[in-house]
């Protein structure tokens, strides 16, 4: 049986995740995150 995992990487401009099986990466996603200005 072959196991699945997710690899995630969370830099400080964009959060990054891969699927593997076994050692062949299946898929990469790459988000940015959204800084907002604080409001006070």
């Amino acid at each position: 049986m072959t196991s699945r995992y997710i690899a995630i990487d969370w830099g400080s401009t964009n959060l990054r995740a891969w699927l593997y099986q076994g050692e062949q990466c299946l898929g990469e996603q790459a988000i940015r995150s959204r800084r907002y200005a604080s409001e006070w």
